[in-house]
C-alpha cells in the first residue's frame, strides 16, 4: 500500500515539473431539436469554449465535449452532465457535482438567427453571431457578431460587431482591449469610460441615434471602427 502511495506521489511531481499530463479523455454530447416555437436560449457553463452560430433551418443543433486529464478518468467526466430544458426559452446547463477537480465542456451551438442568445461563462473564450441579449464571462476572450446588447468580461478582450441598434448597448470589461465595429445603420448616443490606456475612434459617426451605447473599461484600450 505504501509502495502504491509512493509511486502515485511520484507520478504527480514528475507530471507537475515536466509540464506533462495525462492523457485527454472526452465524452460528446449531441441533441437536435425543433426551433418551433423557441424565442431564446439561455446557456449556462463554468470552463469550456463555447461557439454559436446561425443558421436558416428551423433546427436547433447541440454538440458539446466533455474534457478532462484527470487520472479518474472517465469516472470524472460522469460528475459533469448537460442538461436541456425544452420550451420557449430553450435552456442548457453544465452541472457539477460538488467533487469536480479537472471537467471542461465545449460547446457547438447551431440556432436560427431570431433566437435571442443568453450566454454565461467562467473560464474559456466565446465566439457567437446572432441576436445576442447578454454575454457574460469572468476570464477568456469574446467574439460577438450581430444585434447585440449586454456584453460583460473580466479579464480578456472582446471583438464586438454589431450590425442594427435596437435597444441600449452596453459594453464592460475590467482588464483587456475592447474592439467595437458598427455597421452604417447602427446608430446611438455613445458613452465611453477608461481609466487606464487609450481610446480611439477610427472614423465611426454615430449620430442619429437614440438608443444609449455605453463602452467602460478600467486597465486596456478602446477602439472604434466602421464595419
Amino acid at each position: 500500500m505504501k509502495r502504491n502511495i509512493l509511486m502515485l506521489l511520484c507520478l504527480m511531481v514528475m507530471i507537475f515539473f515536466s509540464g506533462c499530463s495525462p492523457n485527454e479523455i472526452t465524452d460528446e454530447f449531441n441533441s437536435t431539436l425543433s426551433a418551433e416555437g423557441v424565442t431564446s436560449m439561455a446557456l449556462e457553463n463554468i470552463t469550456g469554449d463555447i461557439t454559436v452560430t446561425e443558421t436558416s433551418g428551423n433546427v436547433i443543433k447541440i454538440h458539446a465535449i466533455k474534457r478532462t486529464h484527470s487520472l479518474s478518468g472517465k469516472n470524472e467526466l460522469d460528475k459533469v452532465t448537460i442538461d436541456v430544458t425544452t420550451g420557449p426559452e430553450l435552456k442548457i446547463v453544465s452541472k457539477y457535482a460538488f467533487n469536480v477537480f479537472d471537467v471542461s465542456v465545449d460547446y457547438e451551438i447551431e440556432l436560427p438567427s431570431s433566437i435571442i442568445q443568453k450566454i454565461e461563462n467562467t473560464t474559456g473564450n466565446i465566439n457567437t453571431s446572432g441576436t445576442i441579449n447578454k454575454i457574460a464571462l469572468t476570464t477568456g476572450n469574446i467574439n460577438a457578431k450581430g444585434i447585440i446588447t449586454s456584453i460583460k468580461n473580466t479579464t480578456g478582450n472582446i471583438e464586438a460587431k454589431i450590425s442594427d441598434i435596437q435597444n441600449p448597448v452596453s459594453i464592460n470589461s475590467v482588464t483587456g482591449n475592447i474592439d467595437v465595429y458598427f455597421s452604417s445603420i447602427a446608430k446611438g448616443n455613445l458613452d465611453t469610460s477608461i481609466v487606464t490606456g487609450n481610446f480611439s475612434n477610427h472614423g465611426v459617426d454615430l449620430s442619429g441615434g437614440t438608443h444609449q451605447i455605453s463602452i467602460k473599461l478600467v486597465t486596456g484600450n478602446i477602439d472604434l471602427y466602421n464595419l
